[in-house]
């Protein structure tokens, strides 16, 4: 019987484990896995005392399992309590963890000369931060008021219903992190009267019947993980018994899960092994210097050639870098070494103890060496670049981990990228002041959505021959005080790397729908449009024309009267997925202007594939503006090309007068600017004159 059951073991077990689960999710909704804490069982032996004044008389006795305090208020001079305090610890820094329940029930009877009978329940916490063990008032005061009845009444209250008392926050200056609710620490239960002062000369008593704390000693979600952990540990077992054949399908898997498939380099992952085990090795010597390369504009090769010649371009590169870095080794530059490929075209260089005056010089011979033209096939790729970024780290002296070092190097190559690509920079106190502050902004922004710290202005948008207004562009700003000084053009990339942008996009989609609809802008003036800008993300996004869709229908706004503005430069990456959102978004109805034109480096011959009704020629092109300059011939060439396809034109930027009357000669349709109108609020706009809406239009 016991081989039968053997033999069939793979079958019994996943049986036995099946029946082991449904009786433990059965069990714990049939209560099994509840847990209680009665505060007023005797076991625990918990203190309780009453509050004390020289203005009143308090008595606390214990009978019945009950607790009652007797107050008697002689005067109303001072301050006056009626209360009575459970100590759940001698040490008031060592207290309980009662964030594990859900649920306090309790039973009270409080009986007052005055008609207010509500009562204040305190879960007192020890902040190991803020609070002091000798100093009472110094504990976080998480409370709960509730009406009581002179007779005995039980009341169920959620946990989550608790709050920080304002006047404790106030009292201690606590910012806002240390004002939120914590009951895992905590070592005082305190009953008191809501009224305070006591407002009437008399007796007042609380009596307390029953308190008991409810909730599991295991959450479902728990429950659930130690279920899978156990089945996780069967597989593994059942799994083990094969191990002959599959131990050599793990070696292979290791290999494959550590090494970049097209290039044989270590992935990410390998890098992260490799430089975990230098480190269990290190010496109090040892320094590790990180080269994080990206190619430039490696995206224009896979679109002109396709993947095949990027994949050949990618082996090369790395052929290149390896044989840079192995004669560092042989030259004894540096002690050992890694190369590995992170993702599409962006490589990682481990360089253990790599002298110093080395590294600009390696750098620079990397730079060099991609440059030279690539042969693949019957083609030479001679436009190829790469933007580096270098960090160094003591491997004994700080607790740095490969993520740090990582994300320092792709800092420091964002930076060497901004400030014109095809170089590399070292990551200094400059670039950690940049990451620095990308985590304050993204911090806010995130704080900023959850508090609608957000708010919206309307640069006018005028007809170039008769000066009327045909419009605005909404412009975002975050009103939140520790941003000023920070606006879209800084904020908004932040927003796109932390992956807010979407949600940032949807509040000012809707925002701007819920006005329209308010004012009746658009019945009003059937010829205004209002211009939005979009992230690229929403072109990657292919739902996105389905939530304009029902947001248009939700607030009834006619998708003509909205305009869509995406960046000329992020059309660069741009692909027939990217289009097809595009046309769908166009054949809703909506209108299509592509903004900051003449930036981006956009082949005029590729418009004709690009769903857009405008250009708006970028302000670059207007700020230096003048009969005969370079700029004016790029702006006649704009112009021309918009004509030709039948594009409308709306010059950003406008300052001047002479500006104004250039462009118009030029025969653009449409300019902004502040020498027109500077950005107005909601109430502002309506008050330009040509611009009607409904008698009731918001404030916004």
């Amino acid at each position: 019987m016991i081989a039968i059951l053997y033999k069939n073991i793979n079958y019994v077990i996943p049986i036995t484990l099946l029946v082991i689960t449904f009786a433990s999710i059965g069990g714990f909704h049939a209560g099994l896995f509840n847990t209680y804490l009665d505060v007023l069982d005797p076991k625990h032996n918990y203190v309780t005392e009453a509050y004390d004044d020289e203005n009143s008389e308090y008595v606390i006795f214990k009978q019945g399992g009950s607790v009652s305090v007797f107050c008697n208020v002689k005067s109303l001079e001072g301050d006056r309590f009626c209360g009575l305090s459970i100590y759940l610890s001698e040490d008031l820094s060592d207290g309980l963890d009662l964030s594990r329940y859900d649920e306090l029930e309790l039973s009270v009877s409080y009986f007052s000369p005055s008609q207010d009978t509500k009562i204040r329940v305190f879960l007192k916490n020890f902040d190991h931060e803020l609070s002091k063990p000798d100093d009472d008032l110094s504990l976080k005061y998480n409370a709960v008021r509730f009406e009581a009845g002179h007779s005995r009444e039980t009341i169920q209250i959620p946990t989550r219903y608790f709050q920080v008392e304002t006047w404790w926050t106030d009292l201690l200056n606590v910012d806002y992190e240390h004002s939120q609710v914590d009951l895992t620490n905590v070592s005082v239960i305190e009953l008191t009267s809501h009224e305070f002062p006591l407002p009437k000369i008399g007796e007042y008593r609380i009596t307390l019947h029953s308190m008991e704390f409810k909730g599991r000693s295991v959450d479902e979600f728990s429950l659930i993980w130690w279920l899978f952990i156990l089945w996780l540990i069967v597989s593994v077992y059942l799994l083990n018994r094969q191990r002959l054949v599959y131990i050599s399908r793990n070696e292979v898997l290791k290999q494959v899960s550590n090494q970049d498939s097209l290039t044989q380099l270590l992935n990410r992952r390998g890098l992260g092994e490799y430089f975990s085990q230098i480190k269990k090795e290190k010496t109090s010597d040892d320094v590790v210097t990180l080269i994080y390369l990206d190619l430039d504009n490696f995206k224009r090769i896979n679109d002109s050639f396709g993947h095949l010649v990027g994949d050949s371009v990618l082996i090369e590169t790395c052929k290149r870098i390896t044989h840079l870095v192995n004669d560092c080794q042989k030259n004894k530059d540096c002690s050992d070494s890694a190369i590995g490929r992170i993702s599409g075209d962006e490589f990682v260089l481990l360089l253990l103890n790599c002298k110093a005056p080395l590294i600009p010089d390696l750098s620079a011979k990397i730079l060099e060496k991609i440059a030279e033209p690539i042969k693949t096939g019957n083609r030479l790729i001679c436009d190829l670049n790469a933007s580096l970024g270098v960090t160094q780290s003591a491997l004994a002296n700080k607790p740095i981990t490969f993520s740090d070092l990582l994300e320092q190097g792709d800092a420091a190559m964002y930076f060497a990228k901004q400030s014109g690509k095809n170089q590399y920079k070292f990551f200094d106190r400059q670039v950690q002041e940049k990451i620095m502050l990308k985590r304050k902004i993204s911090t806010t922004l995130r704080y900023a959505l959850n508090t609608h710290a957000f708010t919206l202005m309307y640069m006018p948008i005028y007809h170039i021959e008769s000066l009327e207004v045909a419009g605005a562009e909404v412009l975002l700003r975050c009103i939140d005080p520790s941003m000023e000084g920070i606006g879209p053009d800084q904020f908004i990339s932040v927003a796109e790397e932390f992956g807010m942008i979407k949600e940032i996009d949807l509040w000012v989609i809707e925002e701007v729908f819920r006005i329209l609809q308010s004012s009746g802008l658009c019945e009003s003036n059937p010829d205004f449009r209002i211009s939005v800008n979009i992230s690229a993300e929403e072109m990657n996004d292919i739902h996105f024309p389905d939530v304009l869709a029902k947001l248009a229908q939700q607030y009834a706004v006619s998708p003509a009267c909205i305009e869509l503005e995406i960046t000329e430069t992020r059309l660069v990456d741009i692909d027939a997925s990217n289009i097809d959102v595009l046309q769908r978004i166009r054949a809703l109805g909506f209108r299509l202007a592509l903004d900051d034109f003449g930036t981006g480096y956009t082949a005029f011959n590729q418009l004709y594939h690009y769903p857009v009704d405008q250009l708006k020629i970028d302000r670059s092109f207007i700020n230096e503006l003048h009969a005969g300059c370079k700029h004016a011939v790029m702006v006649d060439a704009i112009l021309s090309i918009a004509n030709s396809y039948q594009y409308e034109t709306v010059a950003e930027g406008v300052e001047t007068q002479d500006q104004l009357t250039l462009l118009r000669e030029k025969g653009c349709d449409l300019a902004q600017g502040y020498f027109l109108s500077k950005p107005l609020k909601w109430v502002h706009f309506v008050e330009l004159p040509g611009v009607k809406i409904y008698e009731s239009s918001p404030s916004a």
